[in-house]
């Protein structure tokens, strides 16, 4: 398996500008070489402006995910890459030759960390202090944005976050009423499933998104939407809602939308998702006659996978993936290993 995560490393590297240094992380102890690290927090420690920190499976057997259960403060600005999650899904294209994923307990992006992204990782929770994050195709539990500082004097504060291909279980603006009231938060998601709430995120543009619930939120827009329940209390106001389908008879009559429908009116899913499995994502398909088909915006579909960024399942890497390997034994110095390696492109 070093031997395939060298090639995973090869791939990763060509793709990378020569400025940036590729850090990888594995949990084994047994894995060591220049820029290897064990935990994540030693890859951030040692890590310079924009390198990329690859957070890789391990352990065995196998079929167990790793889990990385640290909470990680990020002061820097960094890219963080997994290989997806939910691997084992049936409904992939491609199958991985390795089915485990990581799993990380915390992320935090303190002071300095503007302009951090994070890919293809399952991350229990994140709490972003600072603007301009990327969060796309990843598993993550819980969403919060906070500030430092007062109203008349804000040191630092999560705005600007753009979450995308994402499943979610909800999303928070804790940054408090009084600076919500002088500095906007500007959230940007799409093509996400937030299965719990999307609460207090005021000022907020959220298209192509399945949700749970909206509460306290204001003066945000939302298109192309399937909600479950747009009203959790009286604090929603002043939204633009348009193209939207509820549940529920919740959303405003004009501006195209569409109340009360039934779950096999629009999805193809015989179940109601289960956000901690795969279930979700392929429940989330539109059936066929869906209801949601070309109900868009300019003809578009409604839901996860319409859109300008459909929702890519399990969150697979950008990247050629290996799907098969078989070796003739063990090589050395003087005798050479013969293998066969498969690898398809994603």
């Amino acid at each position: 398996m070093k031997n395939l995560y060298s090639l995973f490393l090869l791939t990763i590297l060509s793709t990378t500008l020569f400025a940036q240094t590729t850090r990888r992380v594995n949990g084994d102890p047994n894995i060591t070489g220049i820029n290897v690290y064990n935990t994540i927090q030693a890859a951030v420690d040692a890590a310079n402006t924009d390198d990329v920190i690859l957070i890789e499976p391990y352990g065995i057997p196998s079929s167990s995910n790793s889990i990385y259960s640290e909470a990680v403060q990020v002061d820097k600005k960094l890219h963080f890459r997994g290989n997806g999650y939910y691997l084992t899904n049936p409904e992939l294209t491609i199958n991985t030759l390795d089915p485990r994923f990581v799993y990380v307990g915390a992320m935090t992006f303190d002071i300095g960390s503007a302009g951090s992204s994070v890919k293809n990782l399952y991350v229990n929770s994140t709490n972003i202090y600072v603007p301009n994050v990327l969060l796309e195709s990843s598993r993550i539990g819980l969403i919060y944005f906070n500030s430092y500082g007062t109203p008349s004097n804000i040191i630092s504060s999560g705005i600007n976050t753009t979450v995308r291909k994402c499943l979610i279980s909800s999303i928070d603006d804790n940054r408090g009423s009084s600076i919500e009231e002088v500095q906007n938060l500007n959230l940007l998601v799409e093509n996400s499933m937030i299965a719990s709430a999307i609460r207090d995120c005021n000022n907020s543009i959220i298209k192509n998104c399945h949700i749970g619930e909206i509460s306290s939120t204001s003066n945000s827009i939302f298109t192309n939407c399937i909600v479950v329940s747009s009203v959790s209390d009286r604090n929603n106001s002043n939204n633009s809602i348009s193209y939207c389908i509820s549940f529920a008879n919740d959303l405003p009559t004009q501006g195209n939308n569409t109340n009360n429908i039934l779950w096999q009116q629009l999805y193809s899913g015989s179940q109601y998702f289960n956000d901690n499995s795969f279930d979700g994502e392929n429940d989330l398909k539109l059936s066929n006659s869906s209801i949601g088909k070309n109900a868009g915006i300019n003809g578009g579909d409604i839901g996860i996978y319409g859109g300008t960024y459909p929702y890519e399942k399990s969150g697979l890497p950008h990247h050629p993936i290996n799907t098969f390997f078989i070796n003739s034994g063990i090589g050395n110095n003087t005798l050479d290993l013969d293998a066969v390696i498969t690898i398809k492109a994603n």
